[in-house]
């Protein structure tokens, strides 16, 4: 038996730990798990969630766009306004503020609303940044899986059985290593040529004691006594002038085996891309890369695990298979090209910034009446040219520093805005001008009659 597998393996066989989510987290979790592909599962999250919220998000372009309205109505006062107290500011806003009244117009009507949308959009980018680290996580611990599964098949089989691990059709043997007693457990199924490893005081009855340390070895004779696998490593140990894993017979045993488990977390690794973009947890940039190296990836992952009630940093708990950066280069050995490939061209950034912008320009079209009065001096359309310029701003930063999934929510939400808008601001000014024609054709009728006597003729008849 050679000792060649423990020092390299033991950290893939501990199993990861995920990350807890929110009630938002779970929702994007259940879409996009039950819908074709990822980023249509983004979408429809984005339209559920907004659609939820339609009726607060109408009532406020309502608000708003009648006060703009009313607002335009005050134009010749309040311009009369503006030239009359143009050196002052402060009579100016108390002018403004009483002839507000005696037309019941509220600076505060819409702010509810809007500060109620903007608490929802920090809850939903914690959730998006919750679920994308989740995500992120996730996909290792299905690739560690995977490696386990796949080097598993060639492993004495151990059963779990009420706090402890049972050997199955195994053989048990004693051994002393510097004056310690070890147990080894090796299956008697030529297949299993990996055996097991255990200090003697954690095996009681031949089972061994549920969170024992466990080393695994590779039982090189017994590997080689299959000839299709002899044939392989033969070839392994035949590149090994080019091969700096390999010099003995024995490395390439072990090259074997790990090029199993290598080979099935490779394959785990494809679910996470979506159209250009390799990896939909990372930001679309040419800067970022769809696998990380292991510092990026364990400084990504800034949400903690729960086990046992307690909460843990991905490197603290005792089980961690990222503890180390050997486990994790280990589980993404043939992922190495994505480290350094780019994860995307910076598309849904620039349609991020675009959709904010659009949606920005809408909403002063809806106010322009307030950004061209609410101030003597004009500083208020000012305000929102700045606010236009520095949304997109934000946005864009959001898009570049998070995931391209947070930015596809970012762009649908933008443009479902800008169709609610745009439908908000039209048949609220259809309705205005209908209730406006009503009363100047009141207002003319009154006068008609007025001019013809019906009024007091109507008067003397009473």
């Amino acid at each position: 038996m050679v000792n060649t597998l423990a020092s390299v393996l033991i950290p893939v066989f501990s199993e990861g730990a995920d990350i807890s989510l929110n009630f938002l987290a779970k929702l994007i979790q259940l879409l996009i798990e039950n819908l074709p592909t990822v980023g249509l599962g983004i979408i429809v999250y984005t339209l559920i969630l907004k659609t939820v919220v339609l009726p607060l998000d109408i009532y406020s372009k309502v608000v708003t766009r009648k006060q703009s309205l009313k607002m335009e109505q005050m134009r010749p006062q309040l311009e009369k306004l503006q030239k009359q107290y143009a050196n002052d500011k402060e009579m100016y806003s108390r002018k403004m503020m009483e002839l507000y009244k005696q037309n019941n117009y509220s600076v505060f009507s819409a702010c509810l609303p809007a500060i109620v949308m903007m608490l929802l959009f920090i809850f939903v980018f914690q959730a998006f940044n919750s679920y994308s680290q989740y995500a992120n996580l996730h996909n290792y611990n299905m690739m560690i899986e995977s490696y386990n599964a796949s080097v598993s098949a060639y492993t004495v089989q151990l059963d779990r059985e009420e706090g402890y691990l049972v050997p199955v059709g195994a053989k048990q043997e004693e051994i002393d290593v510097g004056g310690v007693t070890y147990v080894t457990f090796s299956s008697e199924e030529q297949s299993r040529f990996i055996y097991a490893q255990v200090n003697a005081v954690n095996v009681e009855e031949g089972k061994i004691k549920e969170g024992a340390a466990i080393e695994y070895y590779i039982d090189t004779d017994k590997m080689l006594l299959d000839s299709d696998v002899k044939s392989e490593v033969e070839e392994i140990f035949a590149g090994r002038e080019e091969d700096e894993e390999v010099e003995t017979m024995e490395d390439a045993c072990l090259k074997w085996v790990k090029t199993q488990g290598r080979n099935a977390a490779g394959e785990k690794f494809s679910a996470v891309k979506f159209l250009w973009i390799k990896n939909i947890w990372y930001a679309d940039t040419t800067v970022a890369h769809p696998v990380r190296s292991y510092s990026d990836f364990v400084s990504s992952i800034s949400s903690k695990v729960e086990i046992d009630g307690k909460k843990y940093k991905i490197t603290e708990y005792a089980s961690s298979p990222y503890k180390t950066e050997t486990a994790y280069n280990e589980i993404t050995y043939n992922l190495s090209s994505y480290k350094e490939q780019s994860n995307g061209y910076y598309i849904l950034i620039v349609l991020s910034i675009g959709s904010m912008f659009l949606s920005q320009f809408v909403m002063s079209k809806m106010q322009k009446a307030q950004t061209e009065l609410q101030s003597v001096d004009g500083s208020a359309k000012g305000q929102m040219k700045m606010m236009m310029i520095m949304m997109p701003i934000i946005y864009g930063i959001f898009s570049f520093g998070y995931s391209s999934a947070f930015s596809v929510y970012m762009i649908t939400s933008n443009f479902y805005s800008i169709l609610t808008s745009v439908a908000t601001t039209l048949i609220v000014d259809a309705v205005f001008r209908k209730k406006a024609q009503k009363a100047e054709i009141e207002r003319y009728e009154k006068r008609y009659r007025a001019s013809k006597g019906l009024v007091k003729d109507q008067k003397k008849k009473k």
